[in-house]
């Protein structure tokens, strides 16, 4: 948190389990503490980068949004996402154990690198027109909406 605070830029962090000592700490540092879940969608394309652990969904919807990424890895799974989203060079990858003043200057850094944005934005553009996520999302929940019940006259699907 203090590397975040000292990069000079507006900051806005949500902190999971709702920890008061955290969230003062960072509070007392200048940070935006969001106190609820911020949803993705929402959030992420407002963000100019987004630093994580490098989640799936965090991940995702940075990668859809065109957002470039400082990812700290803890896990198998999260490795994995890093490692692919540094080869597209939409992120960098450091270790989540990376000391404050390397993790301040690669903030600093990512920031201002133009070939993680210029990246970011090409790899956005190349997904979004080959998936189409939007499209297939809506084709998902009219899905699952035929399978719900949602009133005496809709009838459950016949096996």
């Amino acid at each position: 948190m203090i590397s975040l605070a000292e990069i000079g830029v507006k900051v806005e962090i949500y902190i999971r389990g709702k920890n008061k000592t955290l969230t003062e700490f960072a509070q007392r540092r200048g940070l935006r503490v969001l106190l609820d879940m911020p949803s993705l969608v929402e959030i992420v394309p407002k963000a100019s980068a987004v630093v994580s652990h490098g989640g799936s969904g965090i991940a995702h919807a940075a990668l859809l949004a065109g957002r470039p990424q400082l990812l700290l890895p803890v896990n198998a799974e999260q490795q994995v996402t890093a490692t692919m989203l540094q080869r597209l060079g939409v992120a960098v990858t450091l270790p989540s154990n990376v000391p404050a003043a390397t993790l301040t200057q690669s903030l600093r850094k990512g920031l201002t690198q133009g070939r993680l944005w210029t990246a970011a934005k090409r790899i956005a553009a190349q997904v979004r027109q080959l998936y189409q996520p939007e499209a297939h999302l809506e084709a998902l929940v009219e899905a699952c909406n035929g399978h719900l019940i949602y009133s005496d006259e809709r009838q459950s699907p016949k096996p």
